[in-house]
């Protein structure tokens, strides 16, 4: 070989220059001038005109030989430029080879790059890659000639090959900069060669003699380069091979290469040679040959006298086996067995079972490997040795089916080959064959729902056996086999929904009629049921199924599912219902199927209760949909017209057909009458949800879809929609909070006339721009906010111009865009403004100027950029030097060292006592001011650079000011809200800098970051620089340069740079140090970073973890948060609090942590050996953090290497520090195979057993790290008995050699140990260990370190082993008993607390049981049942959730029986005087009471009186002992009869407790409160009468609308009992009671309004819709102290819906006539009708209480009821009583009320009034 090196080298023609871009800037100023307009155009279709022109240029140039070579380079760029951009590359290669230039263009390029590598000695590596990129693009054509173009390309291959073999033996001397560059150009070179040998074409014949044979010397030398690349060398040793092939396919055999005798190169397989090779070329050279060679040679050819494939198979293994690290190799051995294997049905069968077992067991070994593309291949392997066992086996030979069968006891049950196995056998021979040999396949597969690393990968296969079962079974065999089992697992209560509706899915998707059969219409379900059911109709309608059985559209939509139960799940709670209900509706497969009017009206009240979902993703999701209602909504009304206009032009033709087309002609004029009043109506829905108290759910959904629907209906259309109130409410949208809704709004209210706004004549518009100017120099960010969206709309107006006119003068001309003639307006104020301009908080409060900034900038960004720069070039000029003017005032505030306490000096007039609320003003203001300065300039760059290839908009001069302007800022300013803000503007000038055609302002991004690195590695020094506050704006300037890099270079420099400064620094310069620091946290944190910094992470960690080491505070601060940002970088941000609690997701094995990161492993095991000792280490604590984010992979290699950590982690076991042990326990479970844990737990209990070695620290830290290894480990058949034999003398030492701290963990240790253990059974052991906790439980010794705990762990273990291990005696509950109540009775409070979680637990696991056993739906049933709980305010231990979970149900029972009585005295005793339970744990004492009713009652007091008793518990400050109080009631109130208590004092708690101020728990309480004890309120009959049943109807509606999700929930679930007890219309009567059905809180709120029409006498309910319709909110202009006392700040309080909902139901009782009256036979007329109404209204306000309503509404609302009774009274029975009566109304009556109510107030007055008077409106006479 290295003959054959020296040879290459001497008739190279090195040395050659390798140059990486030479510029060569263009000549030709036509082509300039297509380039610069090439890059100002972001349009596709202007840029495919460019590129025409670009290639015609081409075709006509060829006289002008420059320009056709300019001409020519730039097409080939073009196919670089557009690289990403798939159909514009596309269109540049059709173009070229529809123009025939391909030929050419090649031909020319690859001569010209061969003549200068000839004679100039140069290779440009830049063009070489775009001109091989070109042809590579071009070669994926059909129309591409291979054998035309390989002439003038394989010289230049040659010389490249020729030059890169020179350049690659020097590589292991590390000297040659390019090396990179040149691997990626060979990897090119070598990809366009190869397509040579395989296609065979002539041109072959031709190179042969000139070119193969020096080609296979160059391949030969790299492939034994191992500096190379694997994947490279892989494609040279192919053209090697071929090339062989080729020279002497006609003499030789290309498996003669692996001979030991006749090979003419060293590639035999038993290597003679001493020369040393890559250990991976042996890979390489058998996988090319695979791929070369025939299959026919493959199987017949031999080697040494061996059969070649049996010689490549054994070579490929033994090369696997000697490298199993090695990544590559291992890829490649799975490729490589993939093709082999399709030739073994070739190989004799006495040859084939030892090929057979070896390729199982690499299949096994690999089936989970942690490489995809492994996993991958060996499935692809395994799918080829089934079929060969399948094809021998129809050939009647059973040997292998048996070995594949048999194996199967081998296959872990975790691991995904068990799987595939299951799948190909079924492929290969049939589903029959597979549940023969493996019975009951179907539940074993449904076993694995429970583990959740394997419930992927069972569901795919069961899916797979499933759809191959269908074709073969019949249908009834099929369903019983595949689908039962499956609804059986869904209907069992697991939380299994998501496995079992794919399969149900699949079923459904084989056989449509299965939904029926599953899901009968008289059947609800649980809840996981219900999306099942959706989920397949959701397929149903993606597949266009409908079903025809039973097909009524009375009952059935689209024949697929009941009406009824849609409109059910339209309101469910579960937001994945309501969902997927929207998604069968919207979902079709084509895009113009016509709507139903039933769809119409589901969609219409399906936004109404689901538009304000409290989920984004939810509202996101909802919007989506409706969005393609809306698109299938126009385009089938599009076809709707189309057809009546076709029936009605062949109706005037006279058509045979005529009556049939008339009977369609009217059924789509019915059909286009449905689709408009459909859209008319949400139309109107929407319109009316932007009132000003809608939520932002409600407002942003009714925003976003009303621009959608602005689209479908025609101009006048959507103008009638809108009305002069609607106008005025959308108005106020412009002063939301929300910023995305002020910019949908101004989009809205440009599409209607400007009058419609107001905008009538000259003075309102003025007045509206002087109201802008006031909010634009207002203080309030919100107000300026709104000011910028008021300036677009005030330019809407058409007496704008008027205006301008007279404020600019001739400066404004007619025609002008008014966006700009606004901003001139506003830049001319901000000028005025800024000349005077004082940093005080007097001149502050007069007037501000970054509203202004604001209002310029939100014009310029919604400005057309292509008109008007000349005038936009001197108004940026002018921005740009008031700028800089502003920033010279403010920058001494935010650059001062402490900007929060900052004041000027010439601010004179302060308070005497406190200057610091002027100084956060002025800072607000300052740093206000310098954000919106900022991205102002950042969007003048930005347009001044999108425009520089047309005009020049700002100077050089002023473009390299404005960035200095910044880089100031970053360098000087302290305040963080500034730099922060600036980086942003910043990010957007360096990113149009960096692709500046101008040279002078290209190289400033590069300039200003030499100078920051400077400024860090201390070249340069700046007194400016601040060294607190992370290095303040350096990261944000070095960030911003860096992340808007076109190129990697400047990164990969600055990484360099600041880790060999950081490393390189002493603490004597600490600054630099830092700064250094800061600035790498700040790179790994950066989210665009992400792929750069990684091979930079293990350099930060070394760097951060020696930082730890530092005596200079701020670098271990600084490496402190640069260890932290790493730890995210490499695990992911944490998606827990607690570290015990750490995702899997966060974690990674210990193999792929060290791949990636290699430089730690010697690293941490260096400075673990170092540290260990060191008690005082401040790095001990982030090593071990680090590997505790660590797990070892079951199916992983053994690395024997991690375990070198382990003498050093049990150093750091016995440390003194509980952290650190705690740490290096965590951190052990890594290093620690589950093979292992067996005979490591020997270990530790070797240790711990020694009393005369072992310290207390170290027991402590080998107990820790045991419990840590069990908790994340799967452990069986452990030695027990032998563990506890050797260590029970802890417990006798307890105290006195092992703390109370080490005997507790270590009883926590044993307790563990026997759960797992479960089949433990050595009765004298277990007997002892009792005896031993029997000792500790009566030692009266002075407490300890956590005595206290080792109470409560002893008790534990004690009650696990008495009621899991040892058979029920007589005295085994009465013991626990009268431990309990002994401790109960006693003085340890710590033990009753205990106990009392301990029964608690006891009653809900009982409770459970019962309610599972009870319920209809299993999964109603709640453990946790309580609020408390279920907020988590107060938790159960988790020891005795899982000791009591490990009981048996009888177990429970009896324990609970047996200390019944006891307990129950005790609980009474507890209640009339409270001496044993301390104060603390009263709230624990009432959460058991609450399940002992029966102690309640035998308080031997009256019920009455009782229930005084318990209500004076809540004359306390403790909520959760109101809410545990509040369910005790609950359950008393329940055991007896309502009708004897009185409730006035209940009402007053459940009142308080309801409200918004109360806990989430307390309001959740009283929710259950009202939900068990509905009789009291929502019965046909209700307990409570009057005002006290009024005040529980506020209080259900105060709950309905709470703040709280969960709360508004669970108040709605009072309809289980509504829909049992009252009818109170036809959709509540067809639902089916009795079953549990939770509702939306919206449609209980509906359902609640029409039960006060039930409940209540009719003029008293009249009254209280009629004042929860008008109830008072707050003005959001009042004082946030009123809102906030209202509870204003609530958004689920509305009044525009609950105004829709009011009036609709009082229209019901106040308008419905009478039986036997009719406005038709003038039996009634409308005029006494309407009095009666208005009688009735106004008697019931007079007569009854409005709680909700101001005193002064109601009596405006009196006063104007009783005049329209007077008018009423006068009004003569006529036929223009309707147009007389609207008038009154409008003209009188609400115009009172316009002058003598607030706008809150007027708004919900008017609507309502509006609304319940329009039935006459609607009459006609």
């Amino acid at each position: 070989m290295a003959e054959i090196s020296n040879t290459i080298k001497e008739s190279s023609l090195l040395p050659l220059e390798f140059q990486n871009g030479v510029n060569k800037n263009l000549t030709n100023p036509t082509l300039q001038n297509f380039l610069k307009e090439l890059a100002a155009t972001d349009h596709e279709n202007d840029i495919k005109k460019i590129i025409e022109e670009i290639v015609h240029c081409y075709v006509t140039s060829t006289e002008n030989k420059l320009l056709h070579i300019e001409v020519r380079n730039t097409i080939i760029e073009l196919f670089t430029k557009f690289n990403g951009k798939k159909h514009l590359k596309k269109y540049v290669q059709d173009l070229v080879i529809k123009q025939n230039l391909v030929n050419d263009i090649i031909k020319s390029t690859a001569e010209d790059i061969l003549d200068r590598i000839k004679n100039e000695k140069t290779c440009d590596l830049k063009e070489c890659h775009k001109f091989l990129h070109f042809v590579s693009v071009l070669q994926t054509s059909p129309k591409y000639d291979f054998e035309t173009n390989c002439r003038p390309l394989f010289p230049l291959y040659i010389f490249l090959f020729d030059s890169y073999g020179y350049y690659a033996s020097q590589v292991k001397q590390d000297i040659i900069p390019e090396i990179e560059e040149l691997n990626f150009l060979m990897s090119t070179v070598v990809k366009q060669i190869l397509p040579v040998f395989v296609k065979n074409i002539s041109f072959l014949e031709e190179i042969k003699e000139q070119y193969l044979q020096s080609l296979l010397m160059y391949c030969y030398i790299l492939l034994f380069n191992e500096k190379i690349g694997f994947d490279l060398r892989l494609k040279v040793c192919l053209v090697f091979v071929y090339s062989f092939n080729v020279l002497e396919g006609d003499t030789m055999s290309i498996s003669q290469l692996l001979s030991k005798n006749q090979s003419l190169f060293n590639l035999s397989i038993n290597e003679a040679s001493d020369e040393e090779k890559p250990s991976d070329y042996l890979i390489i050279i058998y996988s090319s040959i695979i791929s070369v060679l025939s299959e026919e040679k493959l199987v017949s050819e031999t080697v040494d006298g061996k059969s070649l494939i049996l010689v490549l198979f054994e070579g490929i293994l033994e090369t696997y086996k000697s490298n199993p690290g090695h990544s590559s190799i291992v890829i490649e051995t799975s490729k490589t067995l993939c093709l082999m294997a399709k030739q073994f049905r070739k190989i004799p069968l006495n040859l084939v079972k030892d090929i057979f077992l070896e390729g199982l067991y690499y299949v096994s070994s690999h089936a989970d490997y942690f490489i995809d593309t492994v996993r991958n291949y060996s499935k692809i392997f395994f799918e080829e040795l089934v079929a060969l066992a399948a094809y021998h086996y129809g050939n009647g030979s059973t040997e292998l089916t048996d070995i594949l069968v048999g194996k199967f006891e081998e296959i872990p049950d975790e691991g995904a080959m068990r799987f595939f196995a299951y799948e190909n056998i079924a492929k290969y021979y049939g589903c029959d064959f597979l549940l023969k040999e493996f019975d009951q396949l179907p539940l074993i597969l449904l076993e694995c729902v429970d583990n959740p690393t394997i419930i992927d990968q069972a569901c795919k296969s069961y899916q797979m056996l499933l759809e191959k079962s269908f074709s073969t079974d019949n249908e009834e065999v099929w369903i019983k086999t595949w689908v039962i089992p499956v609804i059986n697992l869904l209907r069992s209560g697991q939380r299994n929904e998501n496995f079992c509706q794919k399969i149900i899915s699949a079923a459904f998707k084989l056989q449509p009629a299965l939904l029926r059969m599953t899901f009968p219409n008289d059947y609800i379900g649980t809840v996981e049921e219900s999306k099942v059911l959706l989920h397949c109709l959701l397929n149903a309608r993606k597949n266009g199924i409908e079903l025809s059985l039973e097909k009524d559209s009375i009952l059935y939509w689209r024949g697929l599912i009941d009406k009824q139960k849609m409109e059910m799940f339209m309101i469910h709670q579960d937001e994945e219902i309501r969902l997927l209900v929207l998604a069968s509706i919207t979902e079709s497969l084509k895009s113009t199927e016509l709507y139903l009017d039933w769809e119409f009206i589901f969609l219409i009240n399906y936004i109404r209760y689901n538009i304000t979902a409290q989920s984004p993703n939810v509202r996101k999701q909802i919007v989506c949909y409706y969005k393609k209602v809306l698109t299938r909504f126009d385009a089938g009304y599009k076809v709707i017209g189309k057809n009546i206009s076709n029936l009605s032009k062949s109706l005037e033709l006279n058509s045979s057909e005529e009556r049939d087309q008339k009977k369609y002609l009217s059924l789509y004029q019915e059909l286009k009458k449905s689709y408009r009043r459909f859209i008319c109506n949400l139309t109107r829905i929407f319109i009316g949800n932007l009132s000003y108290d809608s939520n932002y759910p409600r407002r942003a959904t009714s925003l976003e879809l009303l621009l959608i629907i602005q689209t479908i209906l025609n101009p006048d259309e959507w103008k009638s929609c809108w009305n002069e109130e609607d106008v005025k409410n959308s108005h106020n949208i412009l002063f939301d909070s929300y910023e995305s809704n002020k910019g949908m709004i101004v989009k809205l209210l440009k599409t209607l006339p400007p009058n419609y706004l107001g905008f009538m004549n000259v003075n309102f518009t003025f007045k509206y721009m002087q109201r802008s100017f006031e909010l634009a120099t207002d203080v309030k960010p919100s107000k300026t906010l709104s000011a910028a969206y008021l300036f677009d709309i005030c330019s809407y107006s058409p007496f704008f111009f008027d205006i301008v006119h007279s404020e600019c003068g001739e400066a404004a001309k007619k025609g002008n865009d008014p966006t700009l003639d606004m901003i001139v307006v506003l830049t001319r104020k901000l000028i005025n403004q800024t000349a005077d301009i004082k940093i005080d908080h007097v001149s502050m409060a007069n007037a501000s100027v970054y509203g202004l900034i604001l209002s310029v900038r939100h014009l310029l960004e919604n400005r057309d950029i292509s008109k008007h720069n000349d005038t936009y070039s001197g108004v940026f000029g002018h921005l740009v030097g008031n700028c800089i003017n502003i920033s010279s005032k403010i920058m001494p505030v935010v650059c001062n060292p402490s900007p929060e306490g900052y004041l000027p000096d010439y601010v004179e007039d302060f308070c005497e006592n406190d200057e610091s609320p002027k100084a956060q003003m002025v800072l607000v203001y300052a740093w206000r001011t310098m954000k919106e300065m900022t991205l102002l300039l950042a969007e003048i760059v930005k347009q001044t650079m999108k425009l520089e290839s047309e005009i020049s908009m700002l100077s050089d001069d002023l473009l390299m000011e404005v960035g200095q302007l910044f880089v100031n800022v970053f360098v000087q300013s302290k305040h963080r809200g500034v730099f922060e803000q600036a980086s942003v503007g910043f990010s957007i000038i360096c990113e149009h800098y960096w692709s500046s055609s101008r040279e002078k302002i290209n190289s400033l991004p590069r300039q200003w970051l030499n100078d920051a690195l400077e400024l860090c590695t201390g070249k340069k020094h700046s007194e400016d620089l601040c060294p607190t506050r992370r290095s303040a704006g350096l990261p944000f300037l070095i960030l911003s340069i860096v992340t808007t890099s076109i190129e990697s270079a400047p990164f990969q420099t600055v990484m360099s740079c600041l880790l060999k400064t950081a490393e390189d620094s002493e603490d004597g310069n600490s600054e630099i140090k830092m700064h250094c620091l800061n600035v790498l946290r700040a790179i790994f944190r950066h989210s665009k970073l992400g792929e750069l910094v990684a091979p930079y992470v293990a350099a930060g960690v070394i760097l951060a973890i020696k930082g730890f080491r530092s005596e200079t505070w701020g670098i271990r601060n600084s490496s402190t948060l640069l260890f932290a940002a790493l730890m995210v970088r490499m695990f992911g941000v944490q998606r827990t609090a607690d570290d015990d609690r750490v995702c899997f997701k966060n974690k990674l094995t210990v193999r792929v942590f060290f791949l990636r990161y290699e430089p730690l492993y010697s690293f941490i095991l260096s400075t673990l050996a170092e540290e260990c000792h060191n008690k005082s280490s401040l790095v001990l604590q982030p090593i071990l953090m680090v590997l505790s984010r660590l797990y070892p992979s079951n199916f992983e290699e053994e690395s024997c290497q991690v375990k070198e950590y382990l003498p050093y982690i049990n150093v750091c076991l016995s440390s003194p520090d509980y952290r650190t042990r705690d740490a290096a326990a965590k951190a052990s479970v890594a290093l620690i195979n589950n093979a292992d844990i067996k005979s490591h737990f020997e270990m530790c209990f070797n240790k711990i057993g020694d009393i005369n070695t072992v310290t207390d620290n170290e027991c402590h830290g080998i107990v820790l790290q045991m419990c840590y290894i069990l908790k994340y480990n799967i452990v069986r058949d452990l030695p027990l008995a032998s563990y506890l034999t050797q260590s029970l003398h802890i417990w006798e030492l307890a105290g006195k050699k092992f703390s109370h701290m080490t005997v507790n963990l270590y009883t926590e240790l044993i307790t563990l140990l026997l759960q797992i253990c479960s089949n433990f059974d050595d009765v004298p052991l277990l007997k002892n260990i009792l005896l031993h906790l029997s000792k500790q439980g009566k030692t009266s010794d002075v407490p300890l370190t956590w005595q206290e705990n080792f109470l409560s762990t002893r008790t534990v273990l004690a009650y696990y082993i008495i009621n899991n291990k040892f058979e029920e005696t007589e005295t085994t509950y009465s013991t626990v008993t009268n431990e309990i109540m002994s401790y109960m009775y006693g003085h340890e409070n710590s033990m009753k607390r205990f106990f009392l979680e301990l029964l608690i637990k006891l009653n809900q696991i009982h409770l459970y049981h019962n309610q599972s056993d009870n319920a209809i739906i299993n999964s109603e049933a709640e453990i946790d049942n309580h609020p408390l709980f279920y907020t988590g305010d107060v938790e159960i231990r988790p020891s005795i959730t899982t000791l009591v979970t490990s009981f048996s149900r009888t177990s429970v029972e009896n324990i609970l029986k047996h200390i019944h009585p006891y307990l129950k005295t005790f609980l009474i005793e507890e209640l009339k005087i409270q001496h044993n339970i301390c104060s603390e744990d009263r709230v624990l004492f009432f959460l058991l009471l609450d399940f002992y009713p029966c102690a309640i009652k035998f308080l031997r007091l009256s019920k009455q009186e009782t229930l005084n008793a318990l209500l004076s518990y809540c004359d306390c400050d403790n909520e959760e002992l109101i809410s545990a109080v509040i369910s005790c009631i609950s359950t008393f109130l329940m055991e007896v009869d309502y009708t004897l208590l009185k409730y006035d004092k209940l009402l007053e708690v459940l009142a308080k407790s309801a409200s918004p101020a109360a806990a989430v728990h307390r309001r959740l309480t009283v929710c259950d409160f009202l939900c068990k004890n509905s009789a009291l309120y929502c019965n046909e009959e209700p307990v409570l009468k009057g005002d006290e049943l009024c005040t529980v109807i506020n209080i259900v509606m105060v709950l309905l609308e709470d703040e709280d999700l969960d709360v508004r929930n669970a108040m709605s679930n009072y309809e289980n009992a509504l829909k049992v007890k009252i009818k109170i219309n036809n959709f509540l009567n067809q639902t089916i009671s009795g079953h549990r059905w939770p509702v939306v809180p919206e449609k209980a709120k509906e359902d609640l309004i029409h039960l006060m029409t039930v409940l209540l006498p009719r003029r008293k309910a009249v009254c209280l819709i009629f004042s929860w319709a008008c109830r008072y909110f707050p003005d959001p202009s009042c004082e946030p102290s009123e809102i906030f006392e209202r509870g204003g700040l609530n958004q689920y309080a509305e009044n525009t819906p609950l105004i829709d909902i009011c009036s609709r139901v009082l229209i019901k009782m106040l308008w419905t006539l009478p039986e036997g009256l009719s406005y038709d036979d003038k039996s009634i007329f409308p005029e006494e009708q309407t009095q009666i109404v208005t009688s009735i209204l106004l008697d019931s306000l007079m007569k009854y209480d409005s709680p909700m309503m101001l005193t002064k509404t109601k009596m405006s609302v009196i006063c104007v009821l009783k005049s329209m009774y007077k008018f009423l009274e006068n009004a003569e029975i006529s036929s223009n009583f309707v147009n007389n009566f609207k008038t009154y109304l409008n003209d009188t009556s609400l115009s009172y009320l316009t002058n003598h109510l607030e706008h809150g107030d007027l708004f919900c007055v008017k609507k309502i009034i509006r609304k319940l008077y329009d039935p006459v409106f609607r009459l006609r006479r």
